[in-house]
C-alpha cells in the first residue's frame, strides 16, 4: 500500500500548484486514469495474444465505464473515508529521505510507463490494421 500511497501523492503534486483547492480529487481521478489505462492495455495485449476471444472493442464503453466506477470507487473510499491526503504525506515523511525517493521516482516512472505503453500499443495496433506497416 506504501506504493499506491505514493502514486496518489504524484498524482496530487502534479495538480497541487495550479489547483490549491482541488488538487486531491483532480490526483483522485489522475489516478484512476492510470489504472484504467493498465486495463486498457491488459485487454489488448490479451485479445492480441489470442487469450480472450471476445473482441474488447465492441463492449468497451462498458468495460471502459465499469471498470473506471469500481477503480474510482475504491480510490476515493481509500484516500478520503479511510485515510486523507496529509495522513498519507505524513506517513511519507516518516520514512527515510533515500527510501521515500526511491519510492517517488518508482511512482513517476510507474505513472510515464503506464500513458505510454498504453498508448505506444494502441497507435501500434492502428497502424497495423490500417496498413502502415506489416
Amino acid at each position: 500500500m506504501i506504493f499506491l500511497d505514493f502514486l496518489y501523492i504524484v498524482c496530487c503534486d502534479y495538480y497541487k500548484k495550479n489547483e490549491p483547492d482541488l488538487f486531491k480529487f483532480s490526483g483522485l481521478l489522475l489516478l484512476t486514469l492510470v489504472f484504467l489505462l493498465n486495463v486498457i492495455l491488459c485487454s489488448i495485449l490479451l485479445y492480441d495474444f489470442k487469450i480472450i476471444d471476445h473482441d474488447p472493442y465492441k463492449y468497451r464503453y462498458y468495460w471502459i465505464g465499469i471498470n473506471s466506477l469500481v477503480i474510482f470507487l475504491f480510490l476515493y473510499l481509500r484516500y478520503y473515508k479511510v485515510i486523507n491526503y496529509e495522513d498519507v504525506n505524513n506517513k511519507s515523511f516518516s520514512l527515510s529521505e533515500g527510501r521515500r525517493n526511491r519510492y517517488y521516482r518508482l511512482a513517476i516512472l510507474y505513472i510515464l510507463l503506464s500513458i505510454c505503453s498504453t498508448f505506444g500499443v494502441a497507435i501500434y495496433n492502428g497502424g497495423k490494421v490500417n496498413g502502415w506497416w506489416g
